[in-house]
């Protein structure tokens, strides 16, 4: 509890500075980086120092009503980057609303630019933790001697596990092939790991690949079907899940 606290009030903290480099970099792209002595810009320029904590304010507060700050950063996907620019757009759509009953209108373009450049750092500073622990949990991984999977089924229980296996390096174990009756299937990649045959090619596989276990992610395959798939894993050394 107090770790994921930690991580929020760092995610707050980068996300204040984020929220402002936002509007800088609106106003250089806007102003052609001439934004604090030009006669024009230098107006507008202080309306954004006169109300920047307001803004800041603003933001912060629809990024928590919107769940920035509860979701699992560790685990982001295309789910939290629509996240992402739905609070960006919410929360520049506010301080434009803001600026409107104050009557201290900025440019029309610093507010979509300031919209985009949210987009682009808050989603950076959140994959970018993903991608650390990501290769945190690959170091430890490492570290310990990993055993080798094949998996059996490239759907989307597949996907799952091998997301899973990536995420937590503390598993010990890293995904190396796949496996798929699907013909259209056999020479593609899912998440990086390659389908390199159909059931009738695990024991082959196993064999070149050096597997330790294999594991089974086809739920919503037939008895019948999953009996021979065991039956041609058994015909192997390799621990079966």
């Amino acid at each position: 509890m107090m770790r994921q606290k930690f991580i929020n009030f760092l995610l707050v903290f980068f996300d204040i500075i984020a929220i402002h480099l936002s509007f800088i970099l609106a106003f250089a792209i806007r102003f052609d980086g001439d934004f604090i002595y030009g006669v024009q810009s230098a107006k507008y320029f202080d309306i954004y120092i006169k109300y920047a904590l307001m803004f800041t304010l603003i933001k912060l507060i629809i990024f928590y009503i919107l769940g920035l700050y509860r979701s699992l950063w560790r685990y982001a996907s295309i789910e939290e980057l629509g996240q992402i620019l739905v609070a960006s757009f919410t929360a520049n759509a506010a301080v434009l609303s803001y600026t409107f009953i104050i009557q201290q209108n900025l440019p029309r373009s610093i507010y979509i630019l300031t919209f985009l450049w949210d987009m682009i750092l808050l989603g950076g500073i959140r994959f970018s933790y993903r991608a650390a622990k990501r290769f945190q949990s690959g170091a430890i991984g490492q570290k310990r001697g990993r055993k080798r999977i094949l998996i059996v089924g490239a759907g989307q229980a597949g996907a799952l596990v091998i997301k899973e296996l990536k995420a937590h390096g503390e598993l010990d174990s890293v995904p190396v092939a796949l496996v798929d009756d699907d013909a259209s299937k056999i020479g593609k990649k899912i998440n990086g790991v390659p389908v390199l045959g159909n059931r009738y090619d695990i024991r082959k596989i196993s064999i070149q690949e050096k597997i330790d276990e294999i594991i089974i992610a086809i739920p919503s395959s037939s008895k019948k079907d999953i009996r021979q798939i065991v039956e041609e894993c058994s015909r192997t050394i390799c621990k079966l899940k």
